[in-house]
C-alpha cells in the first residue's frame, strides 16, 4: 500500500527591508536636486512685503504679532492668514537678518522632511520597498520646484510635514488601536492650521480613513476627539478673522473656471511642460491634462485599489483643492491664475492612487521596474535642477512671468 506523502507549502518570501542606505538615499536624492537654492537671493514676490520691506519681523520674536496679524504682518491688509510661517521668518531674521540664504535653508530642511514623512505616510499601505520609490519620485515631482524654491511658499512646506504628520499618528491608531495617538495628532491638526488655512480638510480626510479602515466612524474616543479638533478650529477661525481682511467671495462660475487647474497641474506634474511661476490657463495643456486624467480613470478603472488606498488617495487630493476653486479673491478677477506650490500636500493624494494601481499589477516585481524608476528620476531631477534656478532671483523669476504668461497681473 503506497504512503501518500504530506503536501507541503514552499516557504514565504521574506518581505524586503529598506537597508539604511535607502533612508539616505530619501534624503540625498532631492537634496542633491535642490541644494542649488541655497545660493538664491530673493524674488521680489511677497518675500520682499513680508522679510525686506517688512519692519515688524525685524523686532524680534514675537507670537502674539504673529497671531494678531495677517501673513505679511499687516493689521487685516491682505486674506491670508499664517502665524506659523511668520513665526518662522522672525526665526530666520534673528539669525541671518536678510540673508536669503537662511530663508532658502530653512525651506530646503522642511521639504525634506515631508519627503521623509512621506514615506512613513505610504508605508501604511504599501510594503517598504514601493512606499521608498514612491516617496523618492514623490519628492522630485515636476512641481515641487515651486514648493522648495520660493521663500514664500513655507506654508505649502509646512502644511505638509504638520499635515502628514497627523495623518501619520491616526494611521498609528487604526494599526495599533491605542487612543493616545489621536490624541498625539491635536496639537499636529493646530500646527497645520496655522501653517496654511487649507489644512481644516485634513479632518474630514481623517475622519474618511477612520471610517474606510474601521468601517465605522463611533465610539465616545472617536467623537470626542473630532469634538476637541473642531474646537480648535473654531479657536483658530476666531484668530484668523480678526486678523485678515475681508475675504473674497465664493463663486459657482469661478469653481466651474478653475476645475480644470486640475487637468493641467496633473499634466504638469509628471511632464516636463508648461512650466511658469506665474501660470494662465491654457487649452492646450487643459486638453492634454485632460486626456492623462482620462487615462489615469481608465486604469484606476480597470485596477481598482484596496478600498482604504482609493478612498484616503481621492479625500486627500480633492478635499484639500476643491474649496480653493471656487473662491474668487478679492485681490483678482473671478478665474484666478493657479499656483503650483499648493500642490505639495494634496497631490500626494493622487500619488497614493497612482501607486495603489502600480501595487494592484504588482509593477514593482517586473524587470522593467528598475528601468522606469530610473528614467523618470533622471529626467525629473534634470528639468528641476533646471527649472528651480527660475527662482534665483528676481530678474529670473519676472523674465519668466513676462515669457510665459505676460496677461498675469505679475508679469504687469
Amino acid at each position: 500500500m503506497a504512503v501518500k506523502k504530506a503536501k507541503t507549502t514552499p516557504p514565504k518570501k521574506p518581505v524586503f527591508q529598506l537597508r539604511s542606505w535607502h533612508y539616505l538615499l530619501l534624503i540625498i536624492i532631492p537634496l542633491a536636486i535642490y541644494a542649488r537654492t541655497v545660493s538664491f537671493g530673493y524674488v521680489m514676490h511677497d518675500d520682499d512685503k513680508m522679510i525686506l520691506e517688512n519692519p515688524l519681523v525685524k523686532e524680534g520674536i514675537n507670537p502674539v504679532l504673529a497671531f494678531t496679524t495677517d501673513a505679511w504682518f499687516m493689521d487685516a491688509r491682505i486674506e491670508l492668514y499664517r502665524p506659523w510661517q511668520s513665526i518662522t521668518y522672525m526665526m530666520d531674521y534673528a539669525i541671518g537678518q536678510e540673508s536669503a540664504t537662511v530663508y532658502h535653508v530653512h525651506n530646503l530642511i522642511i521639504f525634506l522632511i515631508g519627503a521623509f514623512l512621506l514615506y512613513f505616510f505610504l508605508h501604511h499601505y504599501f510594503k517598504p520597498l514601493l512606499a521608498w520609490a514612491g516617496a523618492v519620485l514623490y519628492s522630485i515631482n515636476l512641481l515641487t520646484p515651486h514648493a522648495v524654491s520660493w521663500i514664500a511658499a513655507r506654508g505649502d512646506l509646512y502644511l505638509m510635514v504638520f499635515g502628514l504628520l497627523f495623518l501619520i499618528l491616526v494611521q498609528q491608531y487604526l494599526k495599533k488601536g491605542t487612543s493616545k495617538y489621536l490624541w498625539f495628532s491635536i496639537p499636529a491638526f493646530f500646527m497645520a492650521l496655522i501653517s496654511k488655512e487649507s489644512a481644516v480638510a485634513l479632518l474630514p480626510v481623517a475622519a474618511i480613513m477612520i471610517y474606510v479602515e474601521k468601517r465605522k466612524l463611533s465610539g465616545s474616543t472617536t467623537w470626542m476627539w473630532l469634538g476637541i479638533n473642531a474646537i480648535v478650529f473654531i479657536i483658530y477661525y476666531v484668530l484668523r478673522g480678526k486678523a485678515i481682511a475681508d475675504a473674497g467671495n465664493m463663486s459657482v462660475v469661478a469653481f466651474f473656471q478653475n476645475l480644470r487647474s486640475f487637468a493641467e497641474e496633473t499634466l504638469k506634474m509628471i511632464i516636463p511642460v508648461g512650466f511658469s511661476v506665474m501660470p494662465g490657463y491654457s487649452l492646450i495643456w487643459s486638453l492634454a491634462g485632460t486626456v492623462v486624467l482620462g487615462v489615469l480613470g481608465y486604469f484606476l478603472w480597470k485596477y481598482t485599489p484596496e478600498r482604504r488606498v482609493l478612498w484616503t488617495g481621492a479625500a486627500l487630493w480633492l478635499a484639500l483643492l476643491l474649496p480653493s476653486l471656487a473662491y474668487q479673491p478679492s485681490f483678482a478677477g473671478v478665474a484666478y491664475d493657479y499656483l503650483d506650490h499648493r500642490t505639495w500636500l494634496p497631490y500626494a493624494g493622487l500619488w497614493l492612487l497612482i501607486l495603489g494601481m502600480v501595487d494592484k499589477i504588482k509593477f514593482t516585481s517586473h524587470k522593467s521596474a528598475p528601468v522606469v524608476f530610473g528614467a523618470l528620476l533622471v529626467i525629473w531631477g534634470a528639468a528641476n535642477i533646471w527649472r528651480s534656478g527660475v527662482y534665483q532671483d528676481w530678474e529670473h523669476y519676472y523674465s519668466n512671468a513676462i515669457e510665459t504668461n505676460p496677461g498675469s497681473g505679475l508679469a504687469n
